[in-house]
């Protein structure tokens, strides 16, 4: 108001940032800005003022349709010129101020400067004003969390302590609406709630009753925000003329369970922000501290009983053999619960069926029993087990003398076994007792039950992997034989092509030096392609012998990788002729010495050259380096060539594998010269690698310890 009265401008606004938004007030007078005095805009939002709110600059519009982040607002659409300038509190954009003008060019520096001084002490202000704000909020809070505290200590009508919640909350927290509901036998009641008018009572008690959205807060255990409950599908199905927004829920956990929630809800949307939320949980420790103090002993009693049986099964369960593990419940089962006749039902292939019996039963009662078991079965599982075939095993657990009068059993308790979603059995007690079976003693069956399941199946699988294991076991050997007979075929051919073909070398070489008779044109050519072939044959045999019989027992010298470079680069050039590939050295020459074999080290770079002028078209290029790599020695091919796809780049030093492989696949070779590189770098205690971009080339690389690095 000072600034549109004092000033003149056209426009003001002071906005205060709060978490992600921007609280705004105004001041338009001389406008015709018709929004509201105080509103909300999002910091991330458009328009200058969250701008400035963001980067903490100040942003001058002399012509604001000209300028990229101004928007108009409603009613200012004749705003020409806009200034925004930051709050800052010690280095912390804390606000901004904003003036418009109806005129282009209606700032300058003056006023930047007017507003800066503003803001400065509009700041310390601001935050004096927060600090004082916070400091009673949090007074406040403490002392009704305190009388909070003392009042639903001394209650014990849960009405009575809802009530008082809901109104102390009230003088902290605005809401619209706030309800609590307890969570009993797995459902959820409305036991208290506050409401505005108009509030569909009906939709709500559906939203708390049958929908997930409560149920969520229980299970989970955790808070839940819903901005703004119109962008939610439960909430949305809630039509009313005013509807709520925003809503917000706690759990109330008593002794480590939850026992209901505490919810509020208001008409405007994203009005509840995580610090709102935060107070809730508190209210909602307050209110379950005092919830089932009437049902205390019986819950810890029950609770003492269940864990006592479930105690006493589980110890029984750590067996993983299927037929022993529904005998041991059967022998012990009436040392949690109460029986005359037992039954346990397994499906499988084949079912079976365990009795347990503590005195004389006929076989009429066992047989009831049984079709009762299967009859049951079929009805809950989509897997039918029939009476052919089932296994039958009776374990007479007390003292059944033959002559002992038969008896009704008059009692029955059953469940499923269910295995994940899967039911996998049924388990039934029977008892002469009318009447002996109560809810507590149903809900510890269903804890057997479930610990009877868990066995079963981890028996099953179990063995199901132990089945696999010996097939897998059995493959393995299989391929390793495979494997070992594969190896010793490559080698016996190895060895058998060696001695032919040194003789056909021998004498294509005599043939071709003219040794034996003058050669036509027409056969000198011919022969030289047959002796290229040769040598390429020549040369996959040796490589074949070398994957096969490499050993690290070899005489390792001083080598300079420097000079074995040079001396492959330049056999490659000379081998190349008039290629248009060029092969570029780059080779320091004073690299250290390494320790290892010269002959197989030369192997190596002429494989990767070799591998890279054949990959590499027309025009391209070739780089070989070598140079110290911390306390190694690298070498690295670098070409132009066809790439690699990365998939298939893991698997290129395994033997025999090709990347480019089809019955007419123009690139020579069987897929052993890098996995000759591999073994014979490994031996040397050395390291190989690639890396690769498709249509764009490759990189090889090996590294070797330098001589003096090795101890």
């Amino acid at each position: 108001e000072r600034l549109t009265e004092i000033f003149g401008y056209y426009h003001a606004s002071v906005g205060v940032i709060n978490e992600n938004y921007l609280d705004m007030y105004e001041a338009s007078k001389r406008s015709r800005a018709i929004g509201r005095e105080r509103f909300r805009l999002p910091v991330l939002g458009p328009g200058m003022v969250p701008w400035v709110a963001r980067e903490g600059q100040v942003r001058l519009a002399n012509d604001t349709h000209q300028d990229e982040f101004w928007t108009p607002g409603k009613g200012l659409e004749a705003s020409k010129s806009e200034l925004t300038v930051p709050v800052r509190y010690r280095e912390r954009v804390i606000g901004t101020i904003d003036v418009q003008s109806e005129h282009r060019n209606a700032f300058d520096q003056d006023d930047i400067s007017i507003l800066e001084a503003l803001a400065g002490q509009l700041a310390i202000a601001i935050e004096n004003a927060r600090l004082y704000e916070e400091s009673h909020y949090q007074r406040q809070v403490a002392e009704t969390l305190s009388r909070l505290s003392r009042l639903a200590g001394s209650m014990l009508d849960m009405q009575e302590v809802a009530e008082t919640v809901l109104s102390e909350l009230a003088g902290l927290l605005k809401y619209d609406t706030a309800l609590i509901a307890l969570f009993q036998r797995d459902t959820l009641r409305l036991v208290r709630r506050r409401s505005y008018e108009g509030e569909d009572w009906a939709k709500i008690t559906w939203l708390v009753e049958e929908s997930p959205v409560f149920y969520q807060v229980i299970h989970h255990q955790e808070t839940l925000l819903i901005p703004d409950a119109a962008e939610h599908r439960l909430w949305s199905r809630i039509q009313s003329e005013r509807p709520i927004r925003c809503w917000a829920g706690v759990p109330l956990v008593s002794r480590g369970k939850p026992v209901g929630v505490l919810a509020i809800g208001g008409l405007i949307p994203r009005v509840y922000e995580q610090s709102d939320c935060d107070l809730l949980f508190a209210f909602a420790n307050q209110i379950a501290a005092s919830i089932d103090n009437a049902q205390l002993f019986e819950q810890i009693e029950r609770r003492e009983y269940e864990a006592r049986a479930l105690y006493e099964m589980t110890r029984l369960l750590v067996s993983l053999d299927q037929d022993a593990i529904p005998v041991s419940v059967i022998n012990k089962l009436e040392e949690a619960l109460p029986y005359d006749l037992a039954g346990t039902l397994i499906a499988g292939n084949p079912s079976r069926v365990i009795i347990g019996t503590k005195r004389f039963v006929d076989e009429q009662a066992i047989g009831e029993l049984e079709h009762h078991l299967l009859t049951s079965y079929n009805a809950v599982s989509s897997q039918r087990v029939s009476a052919d075939g089932l296994l039958r095993r009776v374990v007479i657990t007390g003292d059944a003398s033959p002559d002992e009068t038969p008896w009704t059993l008059a009692s029955q308790l059953s469940v499923p076994l269910i295995a994940g979603r899967n039911v996998i059995g049924l388990i039934e007690l029977r008892h002469s007792r009318d009447g002996i079976y109560a809810e507590n003693d149903l809900r510890t069956l269903y804890i057997i039950a479930n610990s009877l399941a868990t066995a079963l199946e981890n028996a099953r699988l179990y063995q199901e992997l132990s089945n696999r294991a010996a097939k897998l076991q059995q493959a393995i050997d299989e391929l390793a034989e495979a494997d070992r007979l594969k190896d010793e075929m490559v080698e016996n051919i190895s060895h058998e092509l060696r001695t032919p073909l040194t003789y056909m070398q021998g004498y294509l070489g005599l043939l071709l030096a003219g040794e034996m008779g003058e050669l036509q044109p027409e056969q000198q050519s011919s022969l030289q392609i047959v002796e290229e072939k040769t040598r390429f044959l020549a040369r996959l045999v040796s490589d074949l012998v070398l994957l096969q019989n490499h050993s690290n027992d070899v005489n390792y010298t001083l080598v300079d990788l420097a000079e074995l470079s040079e001396h492959v680069v330049q056999d490659s050039r000379d081998e190349s002729g008039n290629s248009s590939i060029t092969l570029v050295a780059k080779i320091d020459g004073s690299v250290p010495l390494v320790r290892g074999n010269a002959e197989h080290l030369v192997q190596v770079i002429e494989n990767l050259v070799s591998n890279a002028l054949k990959f590499t078209p027309p025009e391209g290029t070739i780089h070989v380096r070598v140079f110290a790599h911390h306390t190694k020695v690298r070498v690295e091919v670098e070409d132009t060539g066809i790439g690699i796809a990365q998939d298939k780049l893991a698997r290129i030093f395994e033997r025999f594998y090709q990347v480019y492989f089809s019955p007419r696949r123009r690139f020579r070779g069987v897929g052993v010269g890098l996995a000759i590189c591999k073994q014979i770098i490994e031996a040397h205690h050395g390291q190989i690698g690639a890396t690769s971009q498709e249509g764009v080339g490759s990189l090889f690389y090996f590294e070797l310890p330098q001589a003096e690095a090795i101890k």
